[in-house]
C-alpha cells in the first residue's frame, strides 16, 4: 500500500509541476536530439552548434528518452517513484520519504529534461543497495549496487566518481574482499569511451577564493531553486550537513563513512575539472550539487536531530513554492516568454530552408525543430581559451547572410561576452534587419 501511495504522489508531483511542460535548458536540446538519432549516435556540438559524434554527452538518459518516446511525464514519475521508495527503503520512514517528493530540489530536478534527474535515481539505489548489502551480506545488494555504479558514468561522465568512492569504501570497511570486483563497474564505462568522440583542450584556469564563495553559495539549492538570501543559505544548509554528519557518525557510521568518502570525491573532482578542462563549470555548480541532495537528505534525517528534522519539514514551504511556479511558468526555453517570442514564430513560418545561427541556438531546435549553429565565438565558454579562427567564421557567415544562404537570430536581451556582439552584427549586416520585439534577425529575404 505504501509502495502504491508513492508512486502515485510522484506521479501528481510531476504531473502538476509540469502542467504548462517541463523545463528545457541548452543541455535538454542535445539529450533530445542524440534520443532522436540514438542509432545514428549523433550530437551536437555545444560550442559551435555543429551536428558530430556523440560522446560529451554520456547516451543512457538519451537512450531512455527514446525508449519511452519523448513520453516524459511516465518518465520523470518512474525515476521519482523510485528515489523515493530508495528513501523509503533507507529511511524505514514513510513520512520523510512522502516529505522528500515535495521538497523543492526534487521537483525542480524532477521537472527538467535533464539527465540530473536519472542519476539522481542512480544516486539513491546506490545508496539502498550499499546499505542492504552491509546490513545482510546478500550479494544481490551487491550486484544491484554494482549495476548502480556501472550505469552512472553512462549517464553523467562524474558517475566515475562514485564508483572510486566506493571502491575505497570497500578497501577501507572489507580490506581486500570484494574490493576490486568494484572496478567492473568501469567496463561499460570504457567500451563507451573507445568509440565515443570526446575532446578537451587543457586550459588552466585555477580556482580562485570568489570559486569557492560561488560554491558555497550554491548549497542554497537544496532549500529553494531560487535563490533565497543565497550566501547565507548555503552557508546554513552546508553546517547542516556538516552537524548532521557528526551526528550520523554515532549512529551509522557505515552510512557516514560513504558519504564523507563520495562528497569530498565529488567536489574535488569538480574543482579539479573546472581548473584544468572546463572552466565554465564554474557557472553551473548549482546542477553539480543538486544531484547530492539525497545524500544531504539521508544523512539529516538519519541524525535523529529533531531540530534537523524540523528544518526539513519547514523547507516543505519552499518546495511547494516551486511546485506552484514551476506549474504556472517552466523554467527557460518552455517558459511563455520564448513559446510566444515573435522572432520564432517568424523563423517557424519561414519555408525556404535556410542554415539560422543565433545567440541561442538550442531555443531554435527546441521551439522549432530546426537545426540552428551557434554564432562565431571569440572565446570557448567551456575551455575560456581563445578562439583563434573566429574572425575567419564571422566573414563566413556574414557572406552566407548576404548571398541568402543563412540568417543570424540575435536574442536582444542576451549579450554575452563569449559570441559575437549585437553591435558587430548592426555594424557588418545594416542592409538586412528585421527588427522584432524579442530578437533582431539578419536576413536576405529576395
Amino acid at each position: 500500500m505504501k509502495f502504491l501511495i508513492l508512486l502515485i504522489l510522484s506521479f501528481l508531483q510531476v504531473l502538476i509541476a509540469s502542467l504548462n511542460g517541463f523545463s528545457t535548458f541548452e543541455d535538454s536540446a542535445n539529450y533530445i536530439f542524440m534520443a532522436r538519432h540514438i542509432f545514428k549516435f549523433l550530437a551536437i556540438d555545444t560550442i559551435s552548434g555543429e551536428i558530430t559524434k556523440a560522446g560529451h554527452f554520456p547516451p543512457l538518459y538519451s537512450f531512455l528518452i527514446w525508449l519511452f518516446n519523448e513520453h516524459y511525464l511516465i518518465l520523470h514519475s518512474l525515476f521519482l517513484f523510485i528515489s523515493s521508495l530508495s528513501i523509503y527503503l533507507i529511511l524505514r520512514n514513510f513520512t520523510f520519504s512522502v516529505i522528500f517528493i515535495f521538497q523543492s530540489p526534487i521537483i525542480y530536478n524532477y521537472n527538467s529534461i535533464m539527465s540530473e534527474s536519472l542519476f539522481m535515481t542512480e544516486v539513491c539505489i546506490l545508496l539502498l543497495s550499499l546499505l542492504l548489502f552491509e546490513k545482510t551480506n546478500n550479494f544481490i545488494y551487491f550486484l544491484i549496487m554494482l549495476l548502480s555504479l556501472s550505469l552512472m558514468p553512462l549517464t553523467r561522465h562524474i558517475g566515475i566518481v562514485f564508483i572510486a568512492s566506493i571502491f575505497l569504501y570497500f578497501l577501507i570497511v572489507r580490506k581486500y574482499k570484494i574490493s576490486f570486483i568494484i572496478l567492473l563497474s568501469f567496463a561499460p564505462y570504457i567500451i563507451f569511451l573507445s568509440f565515443a568522440n570526446i575532446t578537451r583542450e587543457i586550459s588552466f584556469h585555477p580556482t580562485i577564493l570568489q570559486d569557492i564563495k560561488n560554491f558555497i553559495k550554491n548549497f542554497s539549492i537544496y532549500l529553494y531553486y531560487k535563490p533565497v538570501f543565497p550566501q547565507i543559505t548555503g552557508l546554513l544548509i552546508l553546517f547542516i550537513f556538516l552537524y548532521s554528519l557528526f551526528k550520523l557518525y554515532k549512529l551509522e557510521r557505515r552510512i557516514f563513512l560513504a558519504i564523507s568518502i563520495i562528497f569530498p570525491f565529488y567536489i574535488l573532482f569538480i574543482l579539479i575539472t573546472s581548473t584544468f578542462l572546463a572552466a565554465g563549470v564554474k557557472n553551473q555548480f548549482s546542477r553539480f550539487l543538486l544531484v547530492l541532495f539525497p545524500l544531504f537528505y539521508v544523512s539529516v534525517i538519519l541524525s535523529k536531530d529533531k531540530i534537523l528534522k524540523f528544518f526539513i519539514i519547514f523547507s516543505l514551504i519552499f518546495g511547494f513554492l516551486t511546485l506552484k511556479n514551476l506549474s504556472n511558468e517552466p523554467l527557460r526555453y518552455s517558459s511563455k516568454i520564448w513559446k510566444n517570442a515573435p522572432s520564432i514564430k517568424f523563423i517557424k513560418s519561414l519555408k525556404k530552408n535556410y542554415k539560422i545561427y543565433s545567440n541561442h541556438p538550442f531555443a531554435i531546435y527546441l521551439l522549432t525543430n530546426k537545426h540552428s549553429y551557434n554564432l562565431p565565438v571569440k572565446i570557448n565558454y567551456i575551455t575560456l581559451s581563445e578562439n583563434k579562427s573566429y574572425y575567419l567564421e564571422l566573414q563566413n557567415m556574414v557572406n552566407e547572410v548576404r548571398n541568402g544562404i543563412s540568417l543570424v537570430h540575435f536574442v536582444k536581451r542576451y549579450n554575452y561576452k563569449e559570441l559575437t556582439s549585437k553591435d558587430t552584427l548592426i555594424l557588418l549586416l545594416k542592409d538586412y534587419i528585421l527588427d522584432f520585439e524579442d530578437a533582431i534577425i539578419f536576413v536576405n529575404l529576395k
